[in-house]
């Protein structure tokens, strides 16, 4: 590795302390073929320049070294004085305010004492599902009855609850190509907290290109949406030498995303404050599903200096740039430390641990200066020319019609239950906007029509893994109750379920299990519900499912190792090609789930996102799967959304860059525009779900970056709303 060699780090060649040489590493001359340093540094690198591609779940994990020993000489080390860069990501332009003023005194005084707590913490329109916490020392139970030890490291399973939702995952690249990621945490309306290597790099050309900031993202699955970097801030001393001691920037975003999420606010700790405290952040650690759901690591501070906190919380690649708090106490929403890494701190001990930049008052003064700057408009909500549907939904729409002229919607809505609208004809039921139908669930709700007038849906219960839960409209009532779920305890899943009905007598629910095989719960008219079927498969995403003709269904999914679609279909008793087996269609490539739609008995069309953002499209015609076809696109998210409102007929639809939905048809033969070309329908919108209630209708459904409900509708001519 090739290790800059601090003033620390040359003092101590040869030092013996207590007659023990402790001994670290050389630096390495750069030369022909050698590798970028990474130190301590736990960030994840990918190849592709794009961010949009990073929703890809295998990610490649920046390798771990070792690094230099830290000792303080007689105390406490005096740094440098501090003072801010930024850089303007529109422009391109670096800007230098002054350094802060103040003679060593009122530094000391900024750099050792403990200021007041900054940037007020908000929970934002999500607040509920609030942490239980237990009085400071070991810790106690978590709200969903997990119990975490120090040094643990476990996944929130519902990335909406607080503080889950205030973590966020980053993605940048730089002006070399290489793509990087990291996390952080809202500490304002539209204000990243995150670690300074995640961000500059002077290996990489310096400044990263572009930072893409997606808070509670859970898998592919992006409950808020994302925002957009404007303007970056690091230390200035960082930017000139890449000194550990400054490895923190400011991230501000195009849109105020904590408004829903909430953030935390920044205090800058006394030794009192910390010392041999709990300490806990939430981040994205490569270990845990390749980075791509948020974690929590508890432990907790072994010392600190005036630059730094030494703990023993897990810190893994991926995990830089979380934001450090306490873990029970008053002040528990305020971040107190950066974490970025391990190190080495010998008033501490001999053995490595993790490190952290610590929020001095000297920082604090920095933060307050920029956190939320109104420098840039905010990105507007760009609803115009969509119908509002009202509500705050914290998860994508589902919409099934049950008969025509209709179609009811379902959404997780704030408080974690369940909401219902329909549209009859011209009007909506209730006329008073989304009803609720109670439960508490995470996730996407699975719905189904299996006859006339007649719906049944499914959500996963709150935890992970949590039973399948279930209820059914028959045309005037919900059984078994209006607020009432029937939940099956033998059907313990994680991820969201799929649901289809192979006759009017007969339904059919997949999800994935714990270890992330495939699992069938099944219902008769005759038997009930039957027990659970393990279908095997390997996958982190959830299941697309179809039937085109009566007791057949197809199922496809993701494979977690590979990214190929997978299938296995039953006809009757009979599964193909196997009971746990699965067929990959080969050269298929995609990130996050599949989406499957027939347009006839012997018509399967399926679609996926490449991790290129282009949409990949594999059909079979009776007999064998057609090589993938490239529909183009520029999309983003992973996943598409398709219907069939008459035979040989497909419409889909997708979110783009731009955060507006896009459509193509097929009518049998030829894609509408062109094979690679898409319309726009305009909008700014997080996802986007679609449903046909006859053959010269199309409803579209979508989320907008205000988690409320709109909507279009096609009448065979044009579009309205």
């Amino acid at each position: 590795m090739v290790q800059r060699p601090t003033s620390l780090h040359r003092a101590l060649s040869g030092l013996a302390l207590a007659g023990l040489v402790l001994g670290c590493e050389a630096p390495s001359p750069d030369g022909p073929g050698a590798k970028e340093s990474v130190g301590d540094m736990s960030e994840m690198v990918y190849g592709r320049s794009d961010p949009r591609a990073q929703l890809e779940i295998a990610l490649t994990q920046f390798p771990e070294d070792s690094t230099p020993l830290r000792v303080v000489e007689g105390g406490k080390r005096t740094p440098k004085p501090e003072r801010a860069l930024a850089f303007d990501l529109r422009s391109r332009r670096t800007l230098e305010p002054p350094a802060l003023p103040g003679p060593a005194p009122d530094r000391a005084a900024r750099l050792d004492g403990s200021s007041s707590l900054r940037g007020q913490p908000s929970r934002g329109r999500m607040e509920m599902f609030d942490r239980q916490r237990g009085a400071q020392g070991e810790p106690q139970q978590l709200a969903d009855g997990t119990t975490v030890q120090r040094g643990a490291v476990f996944v929130k399973f519902d990335s909406t609850a607080w503080p889950a939702r205030a973590a966020v995952k980053l993605f940048h690249t730089f002006p070399n190509g290489v793509g990087t990621s990291c996390s952080g945490l809202m500490i304002g309306a539209k204000t990243v907290l995150t670690a300074a290597h995640c961000i500059y790099r002077s290996a990489r050309g310096g400044w990263a290109n572009s930072v893409r900031a997606i808070p509670g993202l859970d898998g592919t699955y992006m409950p808020f949406g994302d925002a957009t970097a404007t303007k970056i801030v690091a230390s200035g001393n960082w930017v000139e030498d890449e000194d550990d001691d400054y490895d923190w920037a400011l991230i501000l975003l195009d849109r105020n995303i904590a408004e829903t999420t909430g953030h935390f606010g920044w205090w800058a700790a006394g030794d009192s404050s910390l010392s041999n405290k709990f300490i806990e952040f939430d981040g994205y650690p490569g270990a845990v599903a390749g980075g791509m759901r948020v974690s929590n690591a508890l432990g907790v501070v072994e010392c600190t200096d005036s630059t730094m906190v030494y703990h023993d919380a897990t810190s893994t690649d991926g995990a830089s740039g979380a934001g450090m708090h306490l873990w029970s106490g008053p002040n528990v929403n305020y971040a107190v430390a950066i974490n970025t890494g391990k190190d080495h701190n010998v008033l501490c001990a001999l053995s490595q641990m993790s490190r952290a930049t610590r929020i001095n008052g000297e920082r604090s003064d920095i933060f307050a200066d920029w956190v939320d700057h109104p420098d840039y408009p905010l990105l507007p909500n760009q609803d115009s020319g969509w119908g509002s549907l009202g509500g705050v939904l914290t998860a994508r729409v589902s919409a099934v019609s049950p008969a025509a002229n209709r179609y009811d919607m379902f959404a997780r809505g704030l408080d974690g239950g369940v909401f219902h609208l329909a549209r009859s004809g011209n009007a909506f039921i209730p006329t008073s906007g989304w009803e609720s139908l109670g439960g508490k669930t995470v996730g996407t709700v699975g719905a189904v029509s299996r006859a006339a007038n007649q719906i049944d849906i499914f959500a996963r219960g709150y935890g992970e893994p949590a039973p399948l839960c279930s209820k059914a409209w028959n045309g005037s009532a919900w059984s078994p109750g209006l607020l009432d779920w029937w939940c099956f305890q033998d059907t313990q899943i994680i991820g969201s379920p799929s649901a289809v009905s192979t006759r009017s007598d007969r339904l059919h629910v997949f999800a994935r299990d714990a270890g992330n095989k495939v699992v069938e719960k099944a219902w008769t008219n005759a038997a009930g519900w039957l027990a659970p079927i393990n279908l095997g498969g390997n996958t982190n995403d959830d299941i697309a499912a179809e039937s085109r003709a009566e007791f057949l269904w197809d199922i496809f999914i993701r494979d977690a190792a590979t990214g190929a679609i997978c299938t296995k279909a039953r006809n009757g008793g009979s599964l193909s090609p196997s009971g746990t087996g699965w067929f990959c269609i080969p050269n298929t490539n995609i990130v996050g789930p599949p989406t499957v739609v027939s347009s006839g008995s012997s018509r399967l069309d399926v679609f996926g996102v490449t991790p290129i953002g282009n949409v990949q499209h594999v059909f079979w015609r009776g007999s064998t799967w057609s090589a993938p076809v490239n529909l183009g696109g520029n999309i983003k998210g992973g996943r598409v959304s398709a219907v069939s409102r008459k035979a040989n007929q497909l419409d889909i639809f997708a979110i783009g860059s731009d955060d507006g939905v896009w459509t193509k048809a097929h009518n049998g033969t030829s894609w509408s525009p062109s094979t690679t070309g898409w319309t726009s329908l305009g909008g700014g919108m997080l996802d986007v779900e679609s449903v046909s209630w006859g053959a010269s209708r199309l409803d579209v459904i979508s989320r907008t970056r205000s988690y409320s409900g709109h909507f279009r509708y096609w009448d065979g001519t044009r579009w309205f709303f």
